[in-house]
């Protein structure tokens, strides 16, 4: 009796294309990744900190919304309260946005006296 070799090549060859894409897709996400830590280095020598986590934070709720958008994934409303959160916090500590009771706060923290306060009219706590 033969033994059908076609099947057998036909295998061989399915799992070497395989494995084929598995390396070229490997070697594409290791370019992007060198690409993306150059791109933090440079950031993070040119930019203050603060910038540097406000645009990784922004990259990443952009990678989930397109993950969403994607490979259908969930959103659900915890994700939107964590991405309000984030985004104000980020928004608050830039100085984007102001606090009530910002000015005092930092008066009180740099130890301004209550005149100093009044000369430059900041109301008291």
């Amino acid at each position: 009796a033969l033994v059908r070799l076609e099947p057998l090549f036909s295998l061989f060859h399915k799992q070497w294309y395989q494995r084929r894409v598995r390396g070229v897709y490997l070697a594409m996400n290791v370019a992007m990744q060198n690409l993306c830590v150059r791109a933090i280095y440079y950031l993070l020598s040119e930019w203050t900190s603060l910038a540097v986590t406000l645009v990784t934070t922004l990259r990443k709720f952009l990678s989930l919304l397109l993950s969403i958008v994607l490979f259908n994934n969930t959103f659900t409303l915890d994700h939107w309260f964590s991405a309000i959160l984030v985004f104000t916090g980020s928004a608050l500590f830039s100085g984007l946005v102001k606090m009530p009771m910002q000015d005092r706060l930092e008066a009180w923290w740099r130890g301004v006296t209550g005149a100093e306060m009044k000369e430059n009219q900041i109301q008291p706590c």
